[in-house]
């Protein structure tokens, strides 16, 4: 028989007044019994708390809540939670992000049955908030599981939400790096370091992109994986890692902004193959339809 262990759910918010109804109550309404719920709001400036606190305490679910008076980054609030965690896994959900009910049941009982595994991750849905579109992830070919340490370093976190660990793993990894953005990427390849990951297939989370989040600021998003890679440097694909995130950087910049500045920014890396090549001719001319009244 699957044991059905406690499941502590750490969920962290941000001025997601708009979002965080739909996101908590996806996580009372789970079909899973045996959970807590660890709550920090991040000093928000609208209604997010309080919304979150009439959820949370309506619900039959242990709970504990905390505002924060002033600012702290994503992983000191994660670790700020962790340390009060008392469940055998840990699974985060931020207040913009939503679960299908069966979410937590179903990543558990094949946890239970894969324990060698130090963190399971399992495909997911985008949802973008300007359209309401929801799409399945286009290289969910390349998911695996097992010591691939190597392909999340060249290739980043195959879906960035609704992953779930055993909380012992920060006894042996440490806990979320609080001088790093990227802080979950970072975490994985600790973990890889010493156990093997696992890939649950079914997609029971939705990971909402709008104008707010984080991976839509190229700038900051490049300059925050170049920090994270530094921390690899010694690993024989530190360079192929470096390149990754130089060619992320470009092509996102490409495909939101078709400007000279993008270009500038292209000749500041530029390499003569195709990639470059191609990404300097898309823009140029995105820049001449542009000029002409038209669109590309």
């Amino acid at each position: 028989m699957i044991e059905t262990p406690l499941v502590s759910i750490i969920c962290i918010s941000m001025n997601h007044q708009a979002f965080v109804k739909q996101s908590f109550d996806s996580i009372v309404n789970q079909t899973y019994q045996n959970m807590e719920i660890l709550y920090v709001d991040n000093n928000s400036v609208d209604s997010t708390f309080e919304i979150a606190e009439e959820i949370f305490k309506n619900s039959d679910r242990p709970y504990r809540g905390y505002k924060r008076e002033k600012n702290y980054n994503i992983a000191q609030n994660l670790n700020f939670l962790i340390k009060k965690a008392k469940g055998k896994y840990i699974s985060v959900q931020s207040g913009d992000d939503w679960w299908a009910i069966e979410n937590i049941e179903k990543k558990v009982r094949f946890y239970e049955l894969n324990q060698h595994f130090g963190l399971v991750y399992a495909n997911g849905y985008y949802f973008y908030e300007d359209t309401g579109t929801t799409i399945l992830p286009s290289n969910i070919h390349l998911f695996k599981q097992g010591f691939i340490f190597d392909d999340v370093l060249l290739g980043g976190i195959y879906f960035p939400i609704g992953y779930i660990m055993r909380k012992d793993i920060f006894d042996i990894v440490g806990y979320y790096d609080e001088n790093i953005k990227i802080d979950d990427w970072d975490m994985w390849l600790r973990i890889l370091k010493h156990f093997p990951i696992g890939y649950f297939s079914e997609p029971l989370t939705y990971y909402r992109r709008h104008e707010n989040t984080f991976c839509k600021n190229f700038e900051s998003l490049f300059a925050e994986a170049l920090k994270t890679v530094e921390k690899y440097k010694g690993e024989k694909h530190y360079a192929g890692a470096k390149e990754m995130c130089t060619r992320s950087y470009i092509y996102g910049l490409v495909s939101d902004e078709p400007n000279f500045t993008t270009a500038s920014k292209i000749l500041k890396h530029f390499r003569l193959n195709s990639f470059y090549v191609k990404q300097m001719v898309k823009v140029l001319l995105r820049i001449t339809n542009l000029y002409k009244g038209k669109k590309v």
